[in-house]
């Protein structure tokens, strides 16, 4: 489990997505988000928002969205 402040968003990579997300006992809101996107940027304060009023009820965890050339 995470040992982040659980009032904000948690950041996961694929190497903690199950734990904090799969095996989580709350519901998950999961944002997939980049850093060059303004929508991304936009809407982290409102999930910051969500993570804070819905601590203990609804884990929020942001997802980065990776480009991979193949």
């Amino acid at each position: 489990m995470s040992t982040e402040n659980k009032t904000k968003p948690v950041a996961v990579t694929g190497l903690n997505f199950k734990a904090e997300d799969l095996e989580s006992k709350l519901p998950a809101l999961v944002e997939v988000w980049t850093s060059w996107s303004r929508a991304c940027r936009v809407s982290a304060s409102v999930l910051q928002e969500v993570a804070s009023e819905l601590a203990g009820k609804v884990k929020v965890v942001k997802v980065m969205r990776t480009i991979v050339s193949i």
